[in-house]
């Protein structure tokens, strides 16, 4: 999946498809639902970040998005 969204990045910033340079992070949950938790208001936090795709694993998503 991350190969792929890279791939998609790069198609999207050489033909300028967006008014401005995407960039994506990626963060790691750990695969757990602490770290999940805790990289979610670290992303949350960050004014910088406009968009989430997502956790892998919705054992970690769902704490995530009960708050």
């Amino acid at each position: 999946m991350w190969e792929g969204a890279l791939l998609a990045q790069d198609k999207i910033n050489v033909d300028g498809l967006l008014p401005v340079h995407l960039e994506l992070v990626k963060f790691d949950d750990g695969g757990n639902s602490i770290s999940g938790m805790t990289t979610a208001y670290q992303i949350a936090s960050d004014n910088e970040i406009c968009a989430v795709i997502g956790h892998g694993y919705s054992d970690i998503s769902l704490p995530c998005s009960i708050e």
